[in-house]
């Protein structure tokens, strides 16, 4: 009768600790397509993108 009291206190004690550490780290969300414009054209290779797009479709104009 003590076994089962202390397996079931054990099996208790190994479920809060369980739940109370759960994937909090796995469930937050980074958005990397949030950037807006203004920021990734201010940079060198952002504006260079830029430049690029405009004139891929004169390419098929030719």
């Amino acid at each position: 009768m003590k076994i089962k009291k202390y397996i079931a206190k054990g099996v208790l004690l190994s479920g809060i600790t369980l739940l109370s550490v759960s994937c909090s780290g796995f469930l937050d969300e980074v958005n990397y397509s949030g950037q807006s414009a203004e920021e990734y054209f201010a940079t060198g290779s952002g504006y260079e993108s830029l430049v690029n797009g405009c004139y891929s479709t004169l390419k098929r104009c030719l």
